[in-house]
């Protein structure tokens, strides 16, 4: 017997955050206009130093923990019932402070929306988003390296996942 458990819902997540990415970006410019937004350049599935980000904005998406029930267990089958908790962010730089906030308010929005479209969709490959779940928003303060300042945003959102082994 083997579970899927977490890690097709995070290359679902990037899979889908980087087809849809241009669309939601070129929406949200149109609407709110300056400071605007770029499409990722990329997005990795872990943690990554700044400065070894070539490109920017990057998004990145980490597992962050998961609450699994297990249901009718038995030999060579059962049911697994599991919330799966997703960090899914943006770092990205300007020059300006106050502009660059404002990205990472753009970029919290956006995120969340392809979230939802994802959802919507059925494009996160047999989980959903975890109804009645929290999403939490955590802004980084700017963090200035030589000439460059960086800003980031990441969401932590729950998805659920029923598994069934016979």
């Amino acid at each position: 017997m083997s579970w899927t458990l977490v890690e097709p819902l995070v290359t679902a997540v990037e899979t889908y955050l980087l087809t849809n990415d241009a669309a939601k970006v070129a929406a949200l410019n149109g609407t709110l206009g300056a400071p605007t937004l770029s499409e990722l350049a990329t997005a990795y599935l872990g943690e990554v130093d700044l400065e070894m980000v070539p490109t920017h904005p990057a998004g990145y998406v980490l597992a962050a923990d998961a609450d699994l029930r297990l249901a009718s267990l038995r030999v060579g089958g059962g049911e697994l019932r599991g919330t799966y908790r997703l960090t899914i962010g943006v770092v990205d730089t300007d020059q300006d402070t106050t502009a660059l906030r404002l990205k990472m308010m753009r970029w919290a929005r956006a995120l969340l929306e392809m979230l939802v479209e994802a959802d919507d969709a059925n494009a996160l490959g047999g989980y959903t988003l975890a109804s009645g779940g929290s999403v939490t928003v955590t802004y980084a303060p700017n963090l200035q390296r030589g000439s460059r300042m960086f800003g980031g945003v990441h969401l932590g959102i729950s998805f659920f996942r029923q598994e069934v082994r016979p």
